[in-house]
Order: structure tokens, then C-alpha cells, then sequence
């Protein structure tokens, strides 16, 4: 609870309590490219200020997108891997053998919902900023000059290849800047 006070600025005089919280369908990959359906708990806490008002605050873990069913790291999966005119579940990208899905028609949606997030937002470039503020040079992404041709994701790849050179990682880079930089909270 003390890290939650700090993080949301919570006040000496005010409380935090766990309140419940809810079910949500979640989407993830096992073995590195096998679908794997469950539901997850999203933890749900009370803070209450000194005058006995309350509001609630969701705490979503770092591989979880809010209103998204897809974890961060799937979504991370296909933006590195699939070209553009490519279908998810062929090429091995995907295997599906419990048969989650009919289609991919649910994976796209989502993944194109946070591409547009990601374009409307300009993340990348907000990413870039921080790194040049903080470290008085500028992120290379190398050639890109093909790249919008080439990824069907196109805004969430570079998101993706700005945050692993803002982190020196290639793993798990939409989970830490979902973490570091409230992305798409």
C-alpha cells in the first residue's frame, strides 16, 4: 500500500483500502507462440481522503492493456512479426489448438485499436523526447525507411523499436512502458 501511496500521491491523511475488483477475458501466448485463453482479476482499491469522499482505482499489472484482451506481450509477438497483408494464424505465428478463435478478426481488432493509440499519440516520439531530455542524444532506429510498407502494425513496431532502444532490451519493451510510462492506461 505504501508504493501505491506514493505512486498516486496519496496524502497522510487519507486511506487506501483493497476493494474487490473484476473478471476480464485475456488473450496470451504460452510456449512461445501457442493461444491461451483466461480470465484474469483486475484489483480494484478504495481511497478515501480525510473528508470520507472515496474513489476507486484499478491497478492493472504492466502486461495488461486497459480495455484490451490481449497481453502486451502477444501484442509485442505480432507487431515484431507479422508483415503487412499477412494473416495471423498461418505461418506458424500463432497456433490455436484449442480453437480460441474462429479467426483473426479479434487479434487484428485489437492490435490495430493500439496502432491507432499509438499513431493518434505519437508515443514513439514522445519516448524519443524523454530519451533525448535525459540522455542528451538522440535514439537511432537505423534504416526505417521501408518499414511502413512492410509491418502491418506499423506505429506500435516503431513504438516498439523506440522503447527497446530507450531500454537497451529487446523483451517485453510494451510491458515496461506500459509500467514506466503509463502506456495506454
Amino acid at each position: 500500500m505504501d508504493e501505491l501511496a506514493d505512486e498516486y500521491n496519496v496524502p497522510e491523511t487519507d486511506r487506501l483500502i483493497f476493494h474487490g475488483g473484476w473478471y476480464r477475458d485475456f488473450y496470451y501466448l504460452k510456449d512461445k507462440n501457442t493461444l491461451c485463453y483466461s480470465k484474469i482479476y483486475i484489483r480494484t482499491i478504495m481511497w478515501i481522503d480525510k473528508n470520507g469522499n472515496s474513489n476507486y482505482i484499478s491497478l492493472w499489472p504492466d502486461f495488461v492493456i486497459k480495455y484490451n484482451p490481449l497481453s502486451a506481450d502477444l501484442i509485442e509477438y505480432l507487431v515484431t512479426n507479422i508483415k503487412r497483408g499477412e494473416n495471423i494464424f498461418l505461418g506458424n505465428y500463432i497456433k490455436d489448438p484449442d480453437q480460441l478463435l474462429d479467426c483473426e478478426d479479434l487479434i487484428h481488432s485489437f492490435c490495430q485499436i493500439v496502432n491507432l493509440a499509438c499513431r493518434d499519440n505519437n508515443y514513439a516520439a514522445l519516448i524519443a523526447a524523454h530519451y533525448t531530455q535525459g540522455y542528451n542524444t538522440i535514439i537511432s532506429l537505423g534504416d526505417e525507411s521501408n518499414l511502413l510498407d512492410k509491418y502491418r502494425y506499423f506505429f506500435v513496431f516503431i513504438l516498439y523499436k523506440t522503447g527497446s532502444a530507450y531500454m537497451g532490451s529487446k523483451k517485453r519493451v510494451l510491458s515496461f512502458l506500459n509500467r514506466k510510462l503509463k502506456f495506454l492506461r
